[in-house]
């Protein structure tokens, strides 16, 4: 048994509500792909939070690849984005000790 309707619906309204920047049907399939992972677990109790935080997670790193998180823990001191260096193809930089 996959998460039930209304709580698929849920966790859709309460994921667009947080990322306006994604359709709300590009959440729905990704909450729908995430549940069918659970069809088979015994204990469907907490399905529904373990949908929305694997799919909340991926939403977020999506955001901030665009840049349109305001996610503040996700700069590091110097105001940008760990790791995305890797994202953008800039340059590694050693990070610095804090005095």
């Amino acid at each position: 048994m996959a998460v039930q309707v209304r709580d698929e619906q849920s966790v859709v309204a309460g994921l667009a509500d947080k990322y306006p920047i994604f359709a709300r049907s590009t959440i729905q399939r990704w909450v729908v792909n995430e549940s069918r992972k659970y069809t088979s677990a015994k204990v469907q109790t907490y399905v529904p939070v373990l949908v929305r935080r694997s799919v909340e997670a991926t939403l977020s790193e999506l955001a901030r690849a665009e840049g349109t998180s305001s996610d503040a823990l996700t700069l590091d001191a110097n105001g940008s984005t760990p790791g995305s260096a890797l994202v953008t193809g800039g340059l590694h930089r050693e990070p610095t000790a804090m005095t």
